[in-house]
């Protein structure tokens, strides 16, 4: 059995271009920890649309609105690499929030009220993916991962008038394609250092809470066990 695992490390490793491992010290488990930055493709027409929907609603006028699509992700993983260039990661990932607010009048008994509308756009949820390793310096790798994020996304609107709100949100767990590249530095034979580069496709529901692309640039920490 260990010689067909070596054989087949040896096939995956040359049909990939990678540097065969001599042992299989490279290979085991791993935990590790990331936070980032997220920027969550919410399109401003969407936002824009939604807000005026809102206010037409009650018979007000739409005077602003704001879109930040900046947010801050974080995650924990583990993983285990079953071969010297190949391995399996089980993640957790929290992609941060897109927030918007709009601001007009509504009427009322005594005329017009100021109106204030806010909304957010978040996902979390786990993330399993294959990741592929290539060693390229003393202590650096570069690596990539392709994958699935089973994310429960929601979208949370807080209507405010004259000290009084009122609240209401929509959610649904759906899957969406991932993938990413990064880099990482060990500084001892345990603990690493990581950038990367994470895409999540058409998070959340079309018809619910709608969709959104996702970017995330984050920065890690990892301990392998050996």
């Amino acid at each position: 059995m260990r010689r067909a695992n070596l054989l087949i490390s040896s096939a995956v490793a040359l049909a990939l271009g990678l540097p065969m491992a001599a042992t299989a010290a490279d290979t085991g488990p791993y935990i590790g920890a990331m936070v980032g930055y997220s920027s969550i493709d919410v399109a401003k027409s969407d936002w824009d649309a939604a807000a005026l929907d809102a206010f037409s609603s009650v018979g007000g006028t739409l005077n602003s609105t704001s879109l930040s699509k900046n947010g801050t992700a974080f995650g924990v993983t583990i993983g285990y690499d079953y071969l010297p260039n190949l391995g399996i990661e089980l993640s957790y990932i929290d992609l941060g929030k897109a927030k918007g607010s709009a601001d007009g009048t509504a009427p009322s008994a005594g005329g017009t009220v100021a109106l204030h509308i806010d909304g957010t756009f978040k996902s979390h949820g786990p993330a399993l993916a294959l990741t592929g390793v290539l060693p390229f310096g003393q202590g650096w790798t570069a690596d990539a991962r392709v994958g699935v994020f089973y994310g429960d996304t929601a979208i949370d609107l807080t209507a405010s008038s004259n000290g009084v709100s009122a609240s209401a949100s929509e959610s649904k767990s759906t899957a969406s394609f991932m993938g990413g590249v990064g880099v990482g530095y060990a500084f001892n034979p345990n603990w690493s250092v990581r950038l990367d580069y994470l895409y999540f496709n058409k998070v959340g529901d079309e018809n619910t809470t709608g969709q959104a692309d996702v970017n995330v640039i984050s920065l890690g920490l990892r301990y392998v066990f050996r």
